[in-house]
C-alpha cells in the first residue's frame, strides 16, 4: 500500500486597510489638555492642577 500525502497550500490575500494616521505626540498632548479643561468641573482643584502640571512637563520634554 502506498501512502499518499497531499499538502494543500493556501495563499491568503492581505487586505491593505486605509487607517487614518495617528496624530503626533504634541497634538495628542494638546488634545489631552483640551479634554482635561472641558471636563474639569466637579474635579478637585488640586488634582486638576497636578494633572495640568504633569502634562505641561511632558509637553516640554517632547
Amino acid at each position: 500500500m502506498i501512502a499518499l500525502k497531499v499538502y494543500k497550500t493556501v495563499y491568503e490575500r492581505e487586505e491593505i486597510l486605509d487607517l487614518p494616521e495617528e496624530p503626533d505626540s504634541k497634538q495628542q498632548i494638546v488634545d489631552l489638555m483640551s479634554y482635561l479643561f472641558e471636563n474639569s468641573s466637579g474635579m478637585k482643584e488640586n488634582i486638576y492642577i497636578e494633572l495640568s502640571n504633569r502634562i505641561k512637563k511632558l509637553n516640554e520634554a517632547l
